[in-house]
């Protein structure tokens, strides 16, 4: 699960699933219960998640067949949930990004600090390597990882 994070700009999470065949699954983003999630639609969803007192972020998805926001739910099992303390398991909302298709797969999100609404990422890829655009109002930022190796340019749209 490629990670890449620039402080204070936004980090990029990616999940990939290789091989051949059919392949189904979801990526789970929990959140505290004291978050506020309101959804956009540009073109494509992006959530705004603030939390008192101050703090705000974006989220943008790519690869993903939909994107759903669910209530805690604790039964028949837990899905949508936080644990502050080992073993203490508490209802929370959970943003729920189901991916289905034909291996390989590649999907992911970004997590813009602050963010606007005016955000989107797309992903595409190979086996060892990885390519993402992230625009942010009217700022694109074009990532390639290489294995161990990470460029990063950006200008404007």
């Amino acid at each position: 699960r490629p990670v890449v994070c620039v402080p204070g700009r936004f980090g990029v999470v990616v999940d990939q699933v290789g091989g051949v065949g059919p392949w189904a699954g979801e990526s789970l983003l929990h959140l505290d219960p004291a978050c506020r999630v309101d959804a956009v639609c540009n073109g494509t969803p992006v959530f705004l998640i603030s939390r008192p007192p101050a703090a705000r972020c974006a989220l943008a998805f790519a690869g993903g067949t939909d994107v759903r926001l669910i209530g805690g739910v604790l039964t028949p099992r837990v899905q949508g949930w936080m644990a502050r303390t080992v073993g203490r398991v508490e209802p929370s909302q959970a943003i729920v990004l189901p991916v289905a298709g034909t291996r390989p797969l590649l999907w992911g999100y970004a997590i813009v600090p602050r963010g606007t609404p005016d955000v989107s990422l797309t992903l595409d890829g190979e086996a060892l390597e990885l390519r993402a655009m992230l625009r942010i109002a009217r700022t694109e930022y074009h990532l390639r990882v290489l294995q161990d190796e990470i460029s990063l340019r950006s200008g404007v749209a």
